[in-house]
């Protein structure tokens, strides 16, 4: 009955401390923070080997410390040590505020550009030119809106996932160590044996 309860306990103890352990795809947020990890790797090496060929030196700095905290978040699913996620939960959070001002940058630009438009009379040239504007800035939103939704996930993702392994490593030895406690602690039973018998 114990068994069962501790077994039931542990299955059900990420529920109580508010944590989901799937994403929104129906997957464990570890296999989802794996897979985060291993895509982003995979995406780190092709960034460096395409950086180093056409000697961008500053984007394949940049490549490698994204190849080193993807690395860093395999590592801390793999051996279950969930202060590597630190690093990048930190750098992912300050991308996604970056890539909020970012955003909010480009729609107040877009505005003042339609704005300007609308009161200005201009040549063919340059309300084609400003048109080719119009259309660059609201390509760079919409990328700019993709990353943001995508990191905006991945820090979720990982960060339920971090919240997870914490609480498997620092409570289930507590309720292990309560379950077999109580069991020491219940009285002990001895069988009478029958009189003349040597035990």
């Amino acid at each position: 009955m114990q068994k069962a309860d501790y077994t039931k306990q542990m299955h059900n103890y990420s529920y109580d401390y508010g944590v989901r352990p799937t994403c929104c795809c129906g997957v464990h947020v570890q296999t989802g923070a794996l897979i985060i990890g291993v895509v982003g790797m995979l995406s780190g090496i092709a960034a460096i080997a395409f950086t180093a060929f056409y000697g961008m030196y500053i984007q394949m700095a940049a490549a490698i410390i994204g190849f080193i905290l993807y690395f860093l978040l395999v590592l801390g699913i793999n051996f279950k040590l969930p202060h590597l996620f630190l690093p990048f939960l930190v750098i992912n959070f300050v991308g996604v505020i970056l890539y909020g001002c970012f955003y909010i940058g480009s729609v107040l630009y877009l505005l003042i550009e339609l704005i300007s438009s609308l009161s200005n009379d201009y040549t063919s040239r340059e309300a084609m030119h400003g048109r080719m504007i119009r259309w660059l800035t609201f390509f760079q939103m919409v990328v700019i809106l993709l990353c943001l939704v995508v990191g905006m996930w991945f820090e979720t993702v990982v960060y339920r996932a971090f919240r997870f392994l914490k609480e498997d490593m620092l409570d289930l030895p507590i309720a292990q160590s309560n379950v077999i406690s109580t069991h020491f602690l219940q009285p002990a039973t001895f069988k009478k044996s029958p009189p003349g018998q040597i035990v």
